[in-house]
């Protein structure tokens, strides 16, 4: 696997400290690249975004769509070799983050 990719409990605390909304750029500065990229998921909207009102972000083709596609990043924990870090986007923008225990 790529080298620099398993990520610190430092690493951890400065990204709990950025933004949801912020982009893949800024998450990456703090964590590099991935190790791997895992498939995309497509998300149900929640009845928050079924509003009429268009939001900025949204493309006209996603709004003829009831799911959100969220891509997927995967970092190998440096301190837990049984758990994997995973990021969430969505068109590129940071979501969340969770923790995914290997099979």
């Amino acid at each position: 696997g790529k080298s620099g990719a398993d990520v610190s409990r430092g690493q951890l605390s400065s990204l709990s400290a950025i933004p949801q909304g912020s982009t893949k750029e800024a998450v990456q500065q703090v964590l590099a690249e991935p190790y791997c990229t895992l498939p995309a998921l497509a998300m149900p909207k929640t009845k928050a975004e079924d509003s009429d009102e268009p939001t900025l972000s949204e493309s006209p083709s996603e709004l003829l769509s009831s799911e959100l596609l969220i891509e997927r990043d995967a970092y190998p924990l440096a301190f837990d070799p049984e758990a994997w870090l995973v990021l969430s986007y969505h068109n590129g923008e940071y979501q969340a983050y969770d923790f995914v225990f290997k099979p």
